[in-house]
């Protein structure tokens, strides 16, 4: 069945770097979510970290060997599990997926624009450009537009759009806005 299968699939190009091979292979990082050490009969029951090796009544279990870590985000010290709470991935959740880059708009002397987020007039800025979203082509000021990538990570028409519809902004077509 597999090869019926790959004889219908087109290979990948094979990447090359100055005629080396580089591999496209994607890899994932495994990640456990651990659970925080239990009471048992309300009493906090005694445990070796793996970690540390002192014996402690707190700490956090590894889902994969069920060995106790002091803190998290760590490694697990027996099978090299990354432990991680869901906060911690959510904080990072913005490096994973940036914004994407806008495009710069040359503004129409004869449209009077304003910016989206901050509504001061695009044609009063020192550059004669506006900045667009690619997603939703919400355009932005200069200044918006480096709040919006270095400090939301999230553009607020996207969000708007989104709140409003219940859709996800990975899956938002331009055309879905109208």
């Amino acid at each position: 069945l597999r090869n019926v299968v790959l004889s219908h699939i087109i290979p990948p190009v094979e990447a090359t770097a100055q005629g080396e091979r580089v591999s496209t292979k994607c890899s994932f990082v495994e990640m456990g979510f651990p659970s925080q050490a239990e009471l048992k009969n309300g009493v906090p029951q005694p445990a070796i970290c793996a970690d540390t090796g002192e014996v402690s009544t707190k700490g956090y279990y590894c889902p994969r060997c069920k060995s106790v870590a002091s803190e998290i985000p760590s490694e697990c010290k027996i099978c090299m599990l990354n432990l991680i709470a869901s906060p911690h991935l959510a904080r990072s959740y913005h490096h994973l997926f940036p914004v994407p880059r806008f495009k710069v708009k040359v503004l129409d002397k004869a449209l009077d624009e304003c910016c989206e987020a901050c509504v001061l007039p695009l044609q009063k800025s020192s550059l004669k450009e506006s900045f667009q979203c690619p997603r939703c082509q919400a355009c932005y000021c200069e200044s918006c537009d480096d709040l919006i990538h270095d400090t939301l990570h999230n553009c607020p028409s996207c969000l708007q759009f989104v709140m409003g519809r219940g859709v996800s902004t990975d899956t938002m077509d331009v055309d879905e806005k109208s």
